[in-house]
């Protein structure tokens, strides 16, 4: 890693957001920090992790569960107790861990130092991340995002060297587990991490997957036999959240129906951060450019047969 692009993105990071630290409580962070008993003592650091403080006690909306975020509130609330500074302050570290976690994985993808800084600066100044780092509770997206992207890099790491039957540094002091390769246990570490930081790392397996698939050329049989440990952790995970953490009935079609047009308006949102608000808007025509630009991008990168970077533009949906 090139030191003066990390100096630079360490200085960015904390920089665009260092006004955050001015901030205080806002909304939910209210409930979830300031009224919420069980953060604020470590001998209840064991209580998160159960099915019952999800269902009973915590204050949000019903089939969450996030118990890195409530364990960092226990650390913080002992430092800080109801001071807003020392949480924002957090949340900037974070977003500096997500922002070099980014690089790290696009090193690992492109070997290329220039293109890798690139994309890290974009993630660091992009105006979309602004509720995730600035609204304190929000930090499950960056504590989700540093695991996903951490695991998904190793991945690839592992993926390369086990090609070239070489073994990972940092894996060298894992012994081995099943008969398991010690690199996938570390991607099994970090997987596990990013689902108790958010449930949408559900979907971590399918990103390596399509990795596989797309860049390594590998068939679909093997894939899947390479991921199936990670593939049967999704489904456990998936049935833990459905029969101990929900309540209600399937989702109707119409809130399907929304969730689909809100990814346009995601999607619009990275070309043309405007109009940014924690409470989305209606979708208008304006939204549909978003998908219309990232298909557009990806059919002419796939006519160079540029597989890595269609990946990569791939993670964005």
């Amino acid at each position: 890693m090139d030191k003066k692009y990390l100096i630079i993105l360490l200085l960015v990071s904390l920089g665009v957001y260092v006004n955050t630290l001015a901030n205080g409580f806002i909304w939910d962070d209210d409930d979830l920090i300031l009224e919420d008993r069980y953060v604020r003592d470590i001998k209840y650091a064991g209580y998160l992790f159960t099915p019952k403080y999800w269902k009973q006690n915590f204050v949000a909306r019903e089939g969450r569960y996030r118990p890195l975020r409530a364990l960092t509130f226990i650390v913080e609330w002992n430092l800080w107790e109801k001071n807003p500074i020392g949480y924002h302050l957090t949340n900037m570290i974070l977003n500096l861990a997500a922002v070099l976690s980014v690089y790290f994985l696009a090193q690992n993808l492109f070997a290329d130092g220039l293109k890798s800084f690139f994309s890290a600066l974009i993630f660091a100044v992009h105006p979309v991340h602004t509720e995730s780092v600035c609204w304190i509770k929000n930090r499950t997206d960056i504590l989700m995002a540093i695991f996903f992207v951490l695991g998904t890099a190793w991945f690839i790491t592992s993926v390369s060297r086990r090609q070239r039957n070489e073994i990972a540094s940092v894996a060298e002091f894992i012994p081995p587990m099943s008969g398991l390769p010690r690199n996938d246990i570390l991607v099994g570490v970090m997987f596990v991490l990013a689902l108790l930081s958010k449930e949408a790392a559900i979907t971590m397996p399918v990103v390596m997957m399509s990795y596989l698939l797309l860049v390594e050329k590998e068939n679909f049989i093997s894939s899947v036999k390479n991921l199936w440990l990670y593939f049967a952790l999704s489904a456990v995970f998936f049935v833990f959240l459905i029969v101990f953490l929900r309540t209600s009935q399937i989702k109707s079609p119409i809130y399907i129906k929304a969730n689909i047009l809100a990814l346009a308006q995601y999607l619009r949102l990275l070309i043309l951060p405007y109009d940014l608000n924690a409470e989305r808007g209606l979708v208008t025509g304006v939204d549909l450019l978003g998908p219309i630009f990232f298909a557009a991008v990806i059919y002419l990168v796939s006519r160079k047969k540029l597989y890595r970077e269609i990946w990569a533009l791939g993670w964005i949906f």
